[in-house]
């Protein structure tokens, strides 16, 4: 960060330390909400805030890298803007990405990364900015919580979503998938070394897919159950209810 920058941002801090008006029940609340740069924690965060649809519209700001499962996040969920890297404020990406939110109001920005990014709040003029706590962070973040997705449920009064019924797929889209790796059901999606024993096909990962093929995820809603390591793929085979198998 360049001198000129650290100026700005001390120049320009104290107007964080504004009051909000609480809102009522009834208006429409809409929200800028900036996800988990780690895939794994992204997925388990997905069916909460999903729920805060019912209170207003939702734009989540999400790394290139998690283009492949927001595809499969049914399209009226939520709005997605895709970066490389969250850009750093007065740079010129920083900017460009300002004037596409600036087609949008939101009442609340909610960062759900830790540490939380001072860059966001730069983005767009919101007077209520919620982050997990992290005393450095005030008043760039205005209302902090506990270290967990669950005080952010409790905040809001909302519940943990149906997570399978947030994916969207046509049957036929799976079975094409398992006709062109000529895998048959029962299936088990292997993430690690193939060491497990299983009475039918297997679907193993760094052998016949890679982390990075967009079939990864339709593999997984087509198999039967799931070994291996606790990553995204671990995730969301919870998610989509697959037997988990050591």
């Amino acid at each position: 960060m360049n001198i000129f920058t650290n100026i700005y941002l001390g120049l320009s801090k104290k107007r964080f330390f504004k009051p909000f008006q609480p809102l009522s029940k009834k208006k429409r609340r809409n929200f800028l909400i900036s996800a988990p740069h780690k895939t794994a924690e992204f997925i388990r965060v997905i069916p909460y805030i999903v729920e805060l649809k019912k209170y207003g519209t939702i734009v989540i700001l999400a790394p290139n890298h998690q283009k492949l499962l927001c595809d499969l996040i049914r399209p009226s969920q939520f709005t997605f803007i895709f970066y490389d890297s969250i850009p750093k404020v007065l740079s010129k990406e920083h900017n460009i990405l300002k004037e596409q939110l600036n087609r949008h109001r939101f009442h609340y920005i909610i960062e759900l990364n830790k540490p939380a990014d001072i860059s966001i709040v730069y983005l767009t003029n919101v007077d209520r900015r919620i982050a997990f706590y992290e005393k450095e962070k005030f008043p760039y973040y205005n209302i902090m919580l506990r270290d967990n997705i669950e005080a952010l449920c409790d905040f809001f009064a909302i519940k943990k979503a149906d997570q399978k019924s947030l994916i969207k797929f046509h049957s036929r889209d799976i079975k094409n998938v398992l006709k062109k790796y000529n895998r048959k059901n029962p299936l088990l999606f292997v993430n690690h070394e193939d060491t497990v024993t299983w009475h039918g096909d297997k679907i193993v990962m760094g052998k016949d897919i890679t982390a990075d093929n967009p079939d990864a995820y339709k593999l997984i809603i087509g198999s039967d159950a799931y070994s291996g390591q606790h990553d995204e793929f671990f995730e969301f085979a919870k998610m989509m209810n697959k037997e988990i198998i050591g």
